[in-house]
Order: structure tokens, then C-alpha cells, then sequence
């Protein structure tokens, strides 16, 4: 009989969702527990094996995260030359800031706008791969006149919906870094907003971080409000990273 324990300080509720011992004596456990907070990472487990002797501790060879527990997010930066280039610098590392902060486990993709929106990376797993998404985004830089927000929009929602679709994940979500003013896109605003409809129906929220003198952040605000997301000035608020207290973690 195996058992499996948490330290006691995590006072944390353990549900076993399968078993497989089809390689047995090697056996493969999926658990599942009240999410953590990326400060205390892995949870420790303890087996216990009782043959009618008394329980003995055996050795795990491995805890590792389920891909479960990931977000899918598509991730775009603005880099026309309308935007000063002061603050795209400014929304350059927030948004690596915000990629160094994501679980390992979570999954990215990548656009800049340089102009139209440009695909940098397609969505792709950060656990083996972070360096390489932090230098794809290190390296955009301005290019460009029009912002073609709404457009952009359109194309990184359509990622997020198709990725949600692919990988088993918490969810997608939309982030977008830009000053705010829409130029030259083929959808209009009202296009915008109906999109935003579409993607809460698709449970993706938008969310918005404005840098330097942000224009339009009405109209962001309406996204966010139609979506579930938020809009934030110049980064985006490590605390809104963190699990709620309904999530669970799979290992």
C-alpha cells in the first residue's frame, strides 16, 4: 500500500487522480493539491510502502510539474518608430520582466508590431527554452510608422484560441505592451470590441500594459472589462502572477 504525505507546515489537501503501474515495481503517480505560490516551489512527497511489516519510505525519482498547471500566453510589443524610443525601451523590459517571472511549465508566444504584426515565436515551453525567448524579445527593436493595434489583436487572439485548443493548460491569456494609439489598422475599433466579445466567450482575457504619454486607455479599459483582463501603466503587477486560492497544481 502506498501513501503520500505532505510536511505538515503546507496543511495542504492531497487528491491522488491515477496510478499507473503498468512498469511496476516502478510506478508513476498523478496528485493533485491547492496551487503554490512560485515562491515555494515544488511541493515534497514522501511514499510509504506497507508489505504487513510496518510502513518503509521509499525514494521518489522525480517531481514534476503537469503541464496542467501552464498558461498559454501570446505576448505583443509595440515597436514602430511612433513610439518614443525612451519608453519602448521602458515596455521592452517590462515585458522581459514579466517573461522572467512566468512558471516554468507556462508556454509563450511572440509578436512585435512593427507596422503589421510579425510572428517572432510560436508558442513555446519556457521550462527548456527561456533564454531563448528572452533574447527573441531582447532583440526586437523599432522598426515601422503605423501601430496596427487592432490587427494585431485579431492575429494574437486567434494564437491564443488555437493554443488552447492544442495544449492542456489552465488557459490562455493576451498581453500587449504599447503607448495606446491605433494607426492605420484594417479593423477598426468597434472591430476591436466585438473581438474582445469572442475571445471572453473563449475565457482569453486581454490584458493591456500603457507606457509613456498612453492615449487611448478607454478604450483598453473596455476590452479588458469585455475579456477579464486588466490594464496596467508601465508593467504588469508581479502579485497578479500568483494562484488564486481555487486553483490546483498536478504532479
Amino acid at each position: 500500500m502506498g501513501i503520500l504525505l505532505l510536511p505538515a507546515a503546507l496543511q495542504a489537501e492531497i487528491k491522488i487522480q491515477k496510478i499507473d503501474a503498468s512498469r511496476f515495481p516502478h510506478m508513476e503517480a498523478t496528485v493533485e493539491l491547492q496551487s503554490l505560490k512560485s515562491s515555494e516551489g515544488k511541493p515534497t512527497f514522501v511514499v510509504y510502502e506497507d508489505y504487513g511489516s510496518g510502513p518503509t519510505a521509499q525514494n521518489l525519482q522525480s517531481v514534476e510539474a503537469s503541464h496542467e498547471n501552464s498558461t498559454n500566453w501570446v505576448v505583443v510589443l509595440d515597436a514602430t518608430k511612433y513610439v518614443p524610443k525612451n519608453d519602448f525601451l521602458d515596455s521592452r523590459k517590462a515585458a522581459l520582466d514579466f517573461l522572467k517571472k512566468l512558471q516554468d511549465t507556462d508556454r509563450v508566444a511572440i509578436y512585435r508590431i512593427n507596422g503589421k504584426p510579425v510572428q517572432i515565436l510560436s508558442m513555446t515551453t519556457l521550462a527548456h527554452h527561456r533564454p531563448e525567448v528572452l533574447d527573441a524579445v531582447s532583440g526586437i527593436e523599432r522598426t515601422g510608422m503605423k501601430t496596427r493595434i487592432y490587427d494585431a489583436l485579431y492575429v494574437g487572439l486567434d494564437h491564443a484560441v488555437k493554443a488552447s485548443q492544442i495544449h492542456r493548460a489552465r488557459g490562455s491569456a493576451l498581453i500587449l505592451f504599447t503607448d495606446g494609439k491605433d494607426e492605420g489598422s484594417y479593423l477598426s475599433e468597434e472591430d476591436a470590441i466585438q473581438i474582445a466579445g469572442q475571445a471572453r466567450e473563449a475565457r482569453i482575457p486581454v490584458f493591456t500594459i500603457l507606457n509613456g504619454a498612453a492615449k487611448g486607455e478607454k478604450r483598453f479599459q473596455k476590452i479588458a472589462l469585455k475579456t477579464g483582463g486588466e490594464v496596467f501603466a508601465r508593467k504588469f503587477p508581479e502579485k497578479k502572477l500568483q494562484p488564486s486560492s481555487e486553483s490546483v497544481d498536478r504532479f
